[in-house]
């Protein structure tokens, strides 16, 4: 019997979480499913797990290949696909098990070219789970309807993972649109968008379905830092706002996304910067964050911009008075203490609304 869903999985060194991924989807109570998973030139046993996996159930494909990064995983998972809907899981997460019954419920009754749902965020440290959910209803919107609301869904961070939703195939396969493997970063979003743009029936679900994983599994110091973040952030903000190019009636929605960008570049970008960065490369953190401060769409956001949390205040503070190692400071006592006392961090952050 031809599948009616594929759900498509890149592995990569995901030995650790990828049998509870696996077993989250075969556990699905929507059974007309195909699993394809993308070993994608693993050092660890990842590779042995899909194949075991595979000899108890005959709805798993799996393909070896060489590391060539998830964007190449995912598109060759979506060129061997034989469903009518594309469902994507990432191999260090898990899904709940009426989540592709849900997801395909909807598509079917309402012919839905795509269906998104929330999802929880779990850290694994601390295990908390917060969930994002847009709506308390669910919504079936045309095109002109989601253009409403979509600049509330980005800032929400429901548009920007492919994971918390299901796709018509015959839409991404006809329209040719696949993940972009020359970036890293942003990915999901830029097919995301180039599937919205084709798209004349959404639906949206007010259930958590989707298991996103945080596992902090560097400390801050090691890790590498992508020194073109901001160029990155910048061109995604650029792909959203094009969105209401060809459409009138939008400004107050365009507004809010400058917004959106803008508290981005502050409380992302910046923080990101200063965390990545060791202290002997101070002055490098220093002429990136002037750039992104001197960014247009914030110095013209930053007239009327309001801090949502105490530590946001203390962000824009350092800013407008060019304190930068002032900032650089606070962000890696705050990283080190995130790392060391992640419970008490979590507490803390809640009480202060922060981030």
């Amino acid at each position: 019997m031809k599948p009616e869903v594929s759900i498509i999985v890149p592995v990569y060194n995901a030995e650790m979480y990828l049998s509870r991924c696996i077993e989250s989807i075969i556990g699905q109570t929507y059974k007309n499913i195909e699993l394809i998973l993308i070993n994608d030139g693993s050092a660890d046993r990842s590779g042995n797990i899909c194949d075991e996996f595979a000899q108890r159930d005959n709805r798993i494909i799996v393909v070896h290949k060489k590391n060539d990064g998830v964007s190449a995983a995912r598109n060759d998972g979506i060129k061997l696909s034989r469903g009518r809907y594309l469902q994507f899981v990432d191999s260090d997460d898990y899904i709940d098990e009426k989540m592709t019954a849900i997801l395909i419920d909807k598509a079917l009754r309402n012919d839905s070219d795509i269906v998104i749902c929330g999802f929880n965020t779990i850290d694994y440290k601390t295990g908390e789970s917060v969930p994002f959910a847009y709506s308390r209803t669910d919504l079936n919107l045309d095109y002109k309807e989601f253009l409403a609301i979509y600049y509330d869904l980005y800032l929400a961070r429901y548009l920007n993972t492919p994971c918390n939703k299901l796709f018509k195939a015959g839409l991404v396969k006809d329209n040719e649109i696949y993940f972009e493997s020359g970036i890293d970063y942003g990915e999901d979003l830029i097919f995301n968008l180039e599937v919205f743009k084709r798209c004349n029936k959404f639906s949206i679900i007010n259930s958590c379905l989707y298991n996103y994983a945080l596992y902090h599994n560097n400390d801050s110091l090691t890790r590498k830092l992508r020194a073109n973040m901001y160029e990155i952030q910048k061109m995604m903000f650029e792909e959203v706002v094009a969105a209401y190019a060809d459409s009138d009636g939008f400004s107050e929605e365009i507004k809010g996304l400058e917004q959106g960008y803008a508290r981005d570049l502050i409380k992302g970008v910046i923080q990101y910067y200063a965390s990545y960065t060791i202290l002997k490369d101070y002055r490098s953190f220093e002429e990136k964050a002037m750039t992104v401060w001197k960014d247009e769409v914030l110095q013209k956001c930053i007239i009327n911009y309001h801090p949502n949390s105490a530590q946001e205040r203390l962000l824009v503070f350092f800013l407008r008075n060019n304190m930068y190692f002032s900032l650089y400071v606070y962000v890696q006592v705050k990283e080190v203490f995130r790392n060391s006392f992640p419970l008490m961090f979590s507490y803390l952050r809640k009480k202060g609304g922060g981030e």
